[in-house]
């Protein structure tokens, strides 16, 4: 069955703008997974830099009371558990993966084999394309909640080394 020309061009309009959202969607997973790799690569650093920070702890923590001592320790390990939590999101955000690809390779080969009219194949796509955006949607979003429990601990953590560097600052100038 074959559609009239107006309908046709209507169901073509309106497949043209659910490409245009799906093309969207597929951009910002790239976008954000390549913020996950480099938030990876930046927390790493961070992690390895705070932990040759823990060198001083040995030297300084010798000359005082155990209230002190357990004070720096805190401000010293906090920062490399944040850090390795905010390691844990970039790498979940980044293995998150469930995509929905359309059209599917089937698809097209079955609709090619079967010789099926353009303007059916553009509707049975506009059939199954809200739910693949839905779906893709949703799989955005847990990235970008992942990534953002990944920030939000690196903040915090680099917030408390700045506070360990100052401290260590200190004690060292007064040694």
């Amino acid at each position: 069955m074959k559609k009239d020309s107006k309908e046709t061009k209507n169901s073509e309009f309106l497949f043209g703008l659910f490409q245009l959202k799906y093309n969207h969607y597929l951009h910002r997973k790239k976008v954000l997974n390549n913020k996950s790799s480099n938030l990876l690569a930046f927390t790493g650093l961070i992690l390895t830099f705070q932990g040759a920070l823990g060198t001083f702890l040995i030297y300084l923590l010798k000359n005082f009371n155990s209230t002190f001592k357990l004070i720096i320790i805190l401000l010293f390990i906090l920062p490399l558990v944040l850090y390795s939590i905010s390691v844990y999101y970039s790498i979940k955000s980044y293995k998150i993966n469930e995509w929905v690809y359309f059209p599917s390779s089937s698809f097209l080969m079955k609709n090619h084999e079967l010789k099926t009219d353009k303007s059916i194949v553009i509707e049975k796509s506009l059939n199954d394309f809200p739910d693949i955006l839905e779906d893709n949607d949703e799989v955005l979003n847990e990235k970008v909640n992942s990534l953002i429990k990944s920030v939000n601990l690196l903040q915090f953590g680099l917030f408390l080394s700045v506070i360990y560097i100052f401290v260590l600052s200190i004690l060292l100038a007064s040694s």
